[in-house]
């Protein structure tokens, strides 16, 4: 295993160092000062990068910034949609991994303190370095435009806020550039896609369980082994909490046909045994116990999860009685909770700034060249910009809605969708010539 190790490594530094052919994709980084408010005084990191030149014609062809979220970036994120984008026009692609995630890290070890400068301001100033520093140094002299999904996609939309003299348009897939701490539009949106029938059905599910957890509590552990992960979770409401956080993965997912399948049983313990099955082919994402045990995805110092408490919220603990999934979902373990214990947070989540620096100035009509794309089954997209929120009042911007599609539908191929295809090669023509 060393032998290979050591092989792999003695490749990759002979690629960076020698590359054999103009179709290698480039994998390297910049130091990038942790502060970016004071760039000469504070200390870097190294910032990575991917450059893959291999259907550009020159440094004057135009380029596609591909910006990484909160994951580790890969030569994968350069696949897809932006692929067959870039061999249609003949660009560079270009990717650059966020601070904070995968190998782009400012701290050999996460602290609050050192959780600090990852703020949404220091990533775009990321961004604009990056850019300044690949145009000179790789010389990528082109016209730039910007692409992220999800919440990539709200980065690519705000950098396009930020510096319109740097990027040439943006396309924001599945973008919630609307930041908001109470996300009550999610548990609306689930309720609205899953259908009347099916939430009724699974309204039903939970509150038997919920029951059963309540009246029966010692004789309950059966029932809670059929769910992987969750046989810990004695309160009620923490176990229909999880549920509800499962569900909510599955329609996220666009898996609501099989969850919904799984309620037409009649007998009472085929469908748990169905149900719970669907549930269990996702992981525990708990969010928290009254054990102050935090599990899984959300974990202590865990970047995200630091975003959320301190820029976007996005919370979904919150809800609303027409939309509650469960009688039992009364848990007062929500996110102010998380947030003070795990990072010293007592303030809500500063929405108002990100809203008045990048999300206005979209909806107000000061920014131009940017393409909205949405799915009408992903709830983000009632944070995002849309005809179908109404808030579409920028002539100068573009929005398409994806039938039937789901989060960030458009991310793997652009082919299932004529009409989306025309429209982004419609704008990248305008745009980079």
């Amino acid at each position: 295993m060393n032998k290979i190790r050591f092989l792999r490594s003695f490749i990759h530094l002979f690629v960076l160092l020698f590359p054999v052919s103009s179709q290698a994709i480039l994998v390297s980084h910049l130091d990038q000062p942790i502060d970016q408010s004071r760039p000469k005084k504070s200390a870097t990191f190294k910032q990575r990068y991917f450059l893959d030149s291999k259907y550009a014609e020159g440094p004057n062809s135009p380029v596609l910034f591909v910006i990484c979220g909160e994951w580790e970036c890969s030569s994968e994120d350069l696949e897809g949609t932006v692929e067959q984008l870039a061999k249609k026009f003949g660009a560079h692609l270009v990717a650059l991994e966020h601070r904070y995630y995968g190998k782009s890290l400012p701290f050999s070890k996460l602290t609050v303190e050192n959780l600090a400068f990852l703020k949404t301001e220091n990533v775009l100033r990321d961004l604009a370095r990056f850019q300044n520093f690949a145009t000179e140094h790789h010389s990528l002299r082109g016209k730039w435009v910007a692409v992220g999904y999800s919440y990539a996609g709200n980065l690519a939309a705000y950098y396009r806020v930020q510096h319109p003299e740097l990027i040439a348009g943006a396309i924001a897939s599945s973008a919630p550039v609307e930041a908001k701490t109470d996300f009550t539009e999610w548990n609306d949106h689930i309720a609205k896609v899953v259908g009347e029938t099916c939430f009724a059905a699974l309204r039903s599910e939970s509150n038997e369980i919920g029951r059963f957890l309540t009246v029966k509590p010692k004789s309950a552990l059966k029932m809670r082994r059929l769910f992987e992960g969750m046989e810990n979770l004695l309160d009620p409401s923490e176990f229909v909490l999880e549920l509800k956080q499962r569900i909510d993965e599955i329609v996220f997912d666009g898996r609501r046909v099989e969850l919904c399948k799984s309620l037409e049983y009649q007998d009472k313990n085929s469908r748990l045994n169905h149900f719970a099955a669907v549930i269990n082919r996702y992981p525990s994402r708990s969010f928290e116990t009254k054990s102050g045990k935090f599990e899984n995805e959300i974990e202590a110092l865990d970047p995200w999860a630091y975003q959320q408490c301190t820029e976007y919220g996005f919370f979904v603990d919150n809800l609303t009685p027409d939309t509650a999934l469960s009688k039992y979902l009364n848990s007062p373990y929500g996110h102010e909770l998380f947030c003070w214990t795990t990072f010293g947070l007592q303030d809500p989540p500063k929405t108002h700034l990100i809203n008045r620096k990048y999300y206005e100035p979209i909806i107000s009509g000061k920014i131009d060249r940017i393409l909205f794309v949405n799915g009408t089954e992903d709830p983000y997209s009632r944070l995002s910009v849309s005809r179908e929120r109404g808030n579409h009042v920028n002539s100068s911007c573009l929005f398409y809605t994806v039938e039937n599609g789901n989060h960030c539908a458009d991310f793997s191929e652009i082919d299932p969708y004529p009409e989306l295809k025309k429209m982004m090669f419609e704008a990248l023509n305008k745009w980079f010539y």
